[in-house]
């Protein structure tokens, strides 16, 4: 879905149905909230997932993913994730590799 201008937090919600999904790129979807990255904690499979330059995705948006099976994660040029909220999830899943690039 990667720059897919027209999803947003209601195509996030079907897309969260797909339980097997190891791997959804988002990068360039500005309609994405943090509610829509909260429906994705459902993936239960997901372990690569690039939500770069998501603008609208935030530190809380990020904490709804510490429970997944991430080993990748891109949050390049998503301006309200702050080294905070990328620290707890890395905390919590010291095998990830997080990419976090920003314009700042």
């Amino acid at each position: 879905l990667d720059g897919c201008r027209q999803i947003s937090d209601v195509g996030l919600e079907a897309v969260a149905k797909l339980r097997a999904l190891n791997l959804l790129t988002l990068a360039g979807c500005l309609r994405i909230t943090d509610h829509g990255v909260a429906a994705l904690s459902a993936l239960h499979c997901l372990n690569h997932l690039d939500i770069s330059a998501c603008s609208s995705i935030t530190d809380a948006g990020l904490d709804s993913l510490s429970a997944l099976p991430l080993t990748y994660l891109d949050v390049t040029y998503c301006e309200r994730v702050s080294e905070v909220a990328v620290g707890h999830i890395r905390a919590r899943n010291p095998s990830l590799h997080v990419r976090q690039l920003d314009a700042r």
